[in-house]
């Protein structure tokens, strides 16, 4: 890639992820450094040439400036963005992927939901409009709708009673955060994140979607590591 050049990738609605080269002067301007962050809903405008896209552009459209200044929020966009990266398709449309982004930097943004609920909410929903939708609709033995507990088969992507769980690669949850795991994946759009959950739930939940991500996707992400590095998972239960 040439000197004068930077590289910049962008989750579109009808393109998919996009790869486009953008010149050194028109990122170092304010107009296009902010309107190009990842804190931003942008207008882009490209041309291909045959090289690939270049960027001709961009006017923003909303920032997310209740992310500024939480090295936490900041650190989990970095995730969520290369969780992005990684699933969704070049060439492809994707407005559902766009949506799910833009709603999860707004709650992130604007509410004081718990970091952890909102991070897992995504995943969940991430997967499930992936193609990796799991069967949590009842037991997979039994038929049962719901216990005091069930379990998460990570490996067969369904949930089991107490009584016809037989053991293997699973999280146990509870009533509630079996409701927050069936809002996370069923629900309308802008309602995914309309639940609460107690600090135990928060945890489970938590626990059970970056496990099924990393089954799912067969990746281990640096950005998540490095976002759980910072994160505080404790203070942040206190304050939740």
């Amino acid at each position: 890639m040439a000197n004068d050049r930077k590289l910049l990738t962008i989750l579109t609605e009808k393109n998919g992820v996009v790869t486009c080269f953008a010149r050194n002067d028109k990122m170092n301007s304010a107009k296009f450094s902010a309107a190009a962050c990842n804190l931003s809903y942008s207008q882009f405008t490209f041309y291909k040439s045959r090289s690939g896209y270049n960027l001709d552009d961009v006017t923003s459209l909303h920032m997310f400036f209740g992310l500024t200044g939480d090295m936490v929020k900041l650190f989990l966009v970095y995730y969520l963005d290369d969780l992005m990266k990684y699933i969704v398709m070049e060439e492809e449309e994707s407005p559902e992927y766009l949506r799910l982004m833009l709603n999860t930097l707004y709650v992130l943004s604007e509410s004081d939901k718990p970091v952890l609920l909102i991070k897992a909410v995504f995943e969940l929903r991430v997967m499930a409009e992936a193609g990796y939708m799991p069967d949590v609709v009842a037991c997979k033995g039994c038929g049962a709708y719901e216990a005091e507990d069930v379990y998460f088969d990570l490996d067969r992507s369904c949930i089991w009673c107490p009584d016809c769980y037989s053991g293997g690669n699973a999280v146990k949850i509870g009533r509630g955060t079996l409701f927050g795991l069936r809002t996370a994946l069923f629900a309308d759009p802008k309602r995914i994140f309309s639940f609460t959950l107690s600090k135990e739930g928060i945890a489970q939940l938590a626990t059970l979607a970056e496990k099924y991500i990393i089954i799912m996707t067969e990746k281990e992400f640096d950005s998540l590591e490095n976002f759980k590095m910072i994160n505080e998972p404790d203070k942040e239960m206190e304050n939740g």
